[in-house]
């Protein structure tokens, strides 16, 4: 799509504050935000488009891979504590 994704980002962010403790056949939620910013992070030049190549620079995608990082190690924290 050539855009970050956002909604999935944000999509595994609330199902992972919402997932317990049972064991799951589906990856963490943490290893999942990890995967997102690797991919980023292996070819930000992917995540520019077109429509959004004047508003966004490599520096900026590689920014947001950081903080989904964060996000991601914040997620891994908190199932640890569960």
């Amino acid at each position: 799509m050539h855009t970050i994704p956002y909604g999935m980002v944000t999509w595994f962010i609330l199902t992972g504050l919402l997932q317990n403790t049972h064991p799951t056949t589906h990856p963490l939620t943490a290893d999942r935000l990890y995967a997102i910013a690797e991919k980023i992070e292996n070819n930000p030049a992917v995540f520019i488009s077109l429509e959004n190549a004047n508003n966004a620079s490599i520096n900026e995608i590689l920014s947001v891979a950081k903080n989904i990082r964060i996000i991601a190690n914040q997620m891994a924290m908190v199932h640890k504590k569960r």
